[in-house]
């Protein structure tokens, strides 16, 4: 997976901020990520690129950094496409991220490529460092087969349940915002951007991987 290129001032945000966030990175942790890194760091890092943004038009960016930090995981969800969540996840990761930064258009767009790009170092650092060695601990039986750590590739279903369990751990003792908080935010994906990069990085049209378009809309 290429290595990214980001800013002195972003790169460690995620290194540091991210194991203080949660256990692993299921869909709420990855939005609880966009969360903590809302006010000190992600809002600074707008205003250096769109300086007169307002208060609604940073609400509305909020909720398209959340779908970005989701979108990467399309392919789990139902109607999704699991053929977009491999490429994203495996090949030219790094050069999907890059090209959604480059051919951001406006601040709702850069948002949602600093939440694609949360996604990148969450799953980049939380899956070697928490999941993989979990999943061991809470079945035996694959330990025994595959030794301490577990990847994705050994074992899917696992890692899945795992990540479930800890985004429902986080939930039960309070550390997520509420969901009338989430509500109140939004969740939007911004498929223009999107398809733009996708096909840059991958030479591939993103309405020929989604085929159900009502699902990707």
């Amino acid at each position: 997976m290429k290595k990214i290129f980001t800013s002195k001032f972003l790169l460690p945000l995620f290194i540091f901020v991210l194991p203080n966030t949660g256990h692993s990175f299921g869909v709420l942790t990855h939005e609880a990520i966009i969360d903590a890194l809302w006010e000190n760091s992600i809002v600074p890092l707008i205003k250096t690129k769109y300086p007169q943004a307002t208060e609604t038009e940073l609400k509305d960016a909020h909720a398209y950094a959340y779908g970005g930090a989701v979108a990467p995981d399309m392919g789990f969800y139902p109607f999704g496409s699991k053929s977009f969540t491999n490429l994203v996840h495996y090949v030219r990761s790094g050069d999907m991220v890059n090209a959604l930064l480059k051919n951001a258009r406006n601040i709702n767009e850069y948002a949602f490529a600093i939440g694609f790009l949360s996604h990148y170092y969450a799953d980049n650092y939380g899956h070697p460092l928490a999941t993989n060695r979990s999943v061991p601990d809470v079945y035996p039986k694959l330990k025994h087969k595959y030794g301490n750590e577990i990847t994705y590739a050994e074992d899917k279903i696992s890692h899945m349940r795992m990540e479930f369990g800890f985004d429902v751990l986080q939930i039960t003792k309070g550390n997520y915002a509420s969901q009338s908080y989430q509500d109140f935010i939004g969740f939007k994906i911004d498929t223009s951007v999107l398809a733009r990069s996708f096909i840059e990085t991958y030479g591939l049209r993103i309405d020929d991987i989604f085929k159900n378009r009502f699902s990707f809309a």
